[in-house]
């Protein structure tokens, strides 16, 4: 079974996101969106928030897993039988940061591969820490995140 896996933190997933998810699954037998925790930043959602908003918002796609570690990809790259990481350039700092990480991760498992997607120019700005502050201000976040979920954010983040 050819698998792979596409991390993130998804605090919230956004529609550059699941544009990411739909192009990927076509590529593989299945597509592991990996909940990934992340020691840099502080989430909004709780581990089983992010997977019922993925799980909603990927329902219509019939080769996805959604899963959580807080080892490294790498480590469960291994343990699940995946060999290509997924990752989504949005800027040149995402190149950076990425370059980077795929270049440890290679050196950590030399038969790990990265495959670098972009997404298209409408979700190329779209972030969750950009989804976040919108909500927040209580601007209308219907153009980044898949609508089944519009609700369940802005309910979250307007109780804090």
């Amino acid at each position: 079974m050819n698998k792979m896996i596409y991390p993130g933190s998804f605090d919230p997933i956004t529609n550059g996101h699941l544009e990411i998810i739909e192009r990927a699954s076509k590529l593989c037998d299945e597509l592991i969106v990996l909940i990934s925790h992340n020691i840099n930043k502080k989430s909004i959602f709780n581990k089983e928030e992010r997977i019922e908003l993925i799980a909603l918002s990927t329902s219509h796609l019939k080769n996805i897993k959604i899963d959580y570690t807080e080892e490294l990809l790498v480590t469960y790259a291994k343990k699940n039988n995946c060999n290509v990481i997924i990752k989504g350039f949005r800027t040149f700092n995402d190149y950076e940061y990425e370059y980077a990480m795929a270049t440890y991760n290679n050196a950590l498992w030399d038969k790990i591969e990265t495959l670098v997607m972009f997404p298209s120019l409408k979700n190329q700005f779209v972030s969750s820490t950009n989804v976040k502050e919108l909500a927040m201000f209580k601007a209308d976040i219907s153009a980044y995140v898949p609508s089944v979920i519009v609700d369940k954010i802005t309910k979250k983040i307007n109780k804090k």
